[in-house]
């Protein structure tokens, strides 16, 4: 299965919609670290220091612990990496965002007699977000954890706290689709409270990418809004979907994650 290589700066490429209330402060010269480890390559020892610095600049700007700064280099071959990235955002609450204006830069140095990677993030934007609404949730359940190839595939979502509409995704290594919506299934807004079965008039079979491969791991990941706000790119990747998602403002939305193999 071929590895798949992706560098997640979502934290530079994000674009605030207008209708998010995000507070603006701007930070300076501020240093993160990273500890030499033969078991990390450069570009990863950097990408770690790069995090550090910019956790360090969202304490600077007062945003609360709660936070999830995203600077993450995936190198997947079995789903390990995108389920780590997907649990994350299920269960990290996002308070602030960084966003880079200039390019950071990466330096070697010796304190207590340790080497470190130090990234410094010369100049910076933090957008303060608003708090989730932690009475929208969304459960889902029914899905196996294991399926043949060919096989069908059902699950059932409840949505607690307010009527929403929903978006669903699913990923495997190499290849994305939006399941819900489709041209089958048009949106629609669902009654909180109440189990919903899906598909609701279609089939989900299942089929592997490589069927030279002995299984293949696919995630499914579940969008709930208050609003409807469409997912309008032609594009259905990771990178696509988390850009989208974190245009929402936090209060209005809400995401659920899971996984399944193919065999």
């Amino acid at each position: 299965m071929q590895a798949l290589y992706s560098i997640l700066c979502l934290t530079i490429m994000l674009s605030f919609s207008d209708n998010i209330k995000a507070q603006k402060i701007e930070v300076s010269d501020i240093e993160g670290f990273c500890e030499f480890s033969r078991h990390l390559t450069m570009e990863q020892m950097e990408q770690k220091a790069l995090e550090d610095a910019k956790i360090r600049a969202l304490r600077k700007a007062g945003i609360p612990e709660k936070i999830w700064s995203v600077t993450d280099l995936m190198k997947e071959d079995d789903g390990t990496s995108f389920n780590q990235i997907l649990t994350q955002m299920t269960s990290v609450e996002l308070n602030g965002m960084v966003q880079l204006t200039e390019n950071p830069h990466y330096d070697e140095k010796e304190m207590y007699g340790k080497r470190y990677i130090v990234a410094t993030i010369t100049k910076a934007v933090i957008h303060k977000g608003e708090e989730p609404d932690r009475t929208f949730v969304v459960s889902m359940d029914g899905l196996q954890k294991v399926y043949n190839e060919g096989e069908k595939a059902s699950f059932n979502v409840t949505i607690y706290g307010k009527d929403a509409y929903l978006h669903i995704f699913w990923f495997s290594n190499e290849n994305g689709s939006c399941i819900y919506p489709n041209n089958y299934e048009k949106k629609k807004k669902f009654e909180k409270d109440i189990e919903h079965s899906f598909p609701l008039n279609a089939y989900y079979i299942l089929e592997k990418d490589n069927p030279d491969a002995p299984f293949e791991s696919c995630n499914i990941f579940i969008v709930a809004t208050k609003e409807d706000i469409p997912y309008v790119s032609k594009d259905v990747t990771l990178n696509s979907i988390l850009k989208w998602y974190f245009s929402i403002p936090a209060s209005k939305r809400f995401a659920y994650r899971d996984s399944f193999l193919i065999r």
